[in-house]
């Protein structure tokens, strides 16, 4: 009998020692694997989107079995967890509210990863949704700083872009090149579609009337792109080079463009000291009495040197520049 059961303790400490073995041989096998949760946003692979857009997301993992799941949030909110590749959300016309229509602002896109050693990473982008404010319209050139214009201007590359202005609103009139019959679309500034007019009618709507200020691109008739054809030639009308003045005196300054619209700004320099920018023709300082552009007034004797540095619609800059004396 005392056989027996030293025989059966036996077995039972064997038993235990080949389950702990294999327990701590799994143990440290988990312990010394390693998890590639590296990954990156596929998608948006823009930063700026309009109101009316959708953001749909899509992040890569580089080896998408060594992750367990990816969560995504939108400035904290949480959306929706993916655990299965391909790692994507607002895709189609369904789903993921809250990533359609965002209100204009700053957003974080966060993605929280969790890799299958348990490990918990994280990516972040972000992305501004653009107002849309009809009285406020800034650019320099529109085909680089409208980005809305510059897309469908690569989508439609034979279309003519004519920039109109009308109540100190800018409008843009986009149409195709080369065919008998078709439809002038017109936009506001911010991108936003305003009407179809046909060819063989009068403007449509609010850009009736509207004047026009230019042309930014003109692919009829095999011609080039209008934005490369600003004019900037300029030359100061006053003082003139070399000229003279007496101690005490005030030195008015005007520069004169030889196509006033194509100049986006102007800024004077004295001795490389900034006076001031001028947006808008006539373009001049130390005009009239007062005490602006104090630097051109009550002038002490000296070597002055004017530099006028011109910033065209086209997004080129150049200088011109003017010598005078003081005695």
């Amino acid at each position: 009998m005392k056989n027996i059961i030293l025989l059966t303790l036996a077995l039972i400490v064997g038993i235990s020692n080949n389950i702990l073995g294999k327990v701590t041989a799994d143990a440290l096998q988990y312990s010394t694997y390693t998890c590639h949760w590296n990954s990156w946003f596929e998608y948006p692979n823009k930063t700026q989107f309009l109101p009316s857009e959708d953001v749909y997301v899509r992040v890569k993992a580089q080896y998408s079995h060594h992750i367990y799941y990816m969560e995504l949030y939108v400035n904290g909110h949480y959306i929706r967890k993916e655990s299965q590749a391909p790692y994507e959300w607002c895709k189609g016309s369904g789903g993921d509210n809250y990533l359609r229509n965002l209100t204009p602002g700053s957003y974080t896109l966060t993605v929280k990863i969790k890799d299958k050693c348990g490990q918990y990473h994280s990516l972040k982008k972000q992305i501004t949704v653009v107002g849309i404010n009809p009285n406020y319209c800034q650019f320099n050139n529109p085909l680089h700083d409208l980005y809305w214009l510059k897309n469908l201007k690569q989508k439609h590359s034979n279309w003519k872009i004519d920039e109109f202005r009308k109540n100190g609103k800018v409008y843009f009139r986009l149409y195709p090149c080369n065919v008998s019959h078709f439809t002038y679309y017109w936009y506001d500034c911010n991108g936003k579609y305003v009407c179809g007019q046909s060819s063989t009618n009068l403007p449509c709507g609010i850009v009736y009337g509207a004047k026009y200020i230019r042309c930014w691109y003109n692919p009829c008739n095999g011609g080039g792109g209008g934005n490369q054809n600003c004019n900037w030639n300029s030359y100061f009308k006053y003082p003139y080079n070399n000229q003279h003045f007496n101690h005490g005196c005030k030195v008015y300054v005007r520069v004169n463009p030889q196509k006033k619209q194509d100049i986006a700004y102007m800024e004077l320099y004295l001795n490389n000291k900034y006076i001031r920018k001028e947006s808008q023709y006539p373009f001049e300082w130390a005009k009239g009495g007062g005490n602006s552009d104090h630097e051109l007034r009550n002038m002490h004797p000296g070597t002055y040197y004017l530099k006028v540095k011109i910033r065209t619609k086209c997004g080129s800059t150049h200088w011109k520049t003017c010598k005078f004396y003081v005695h």
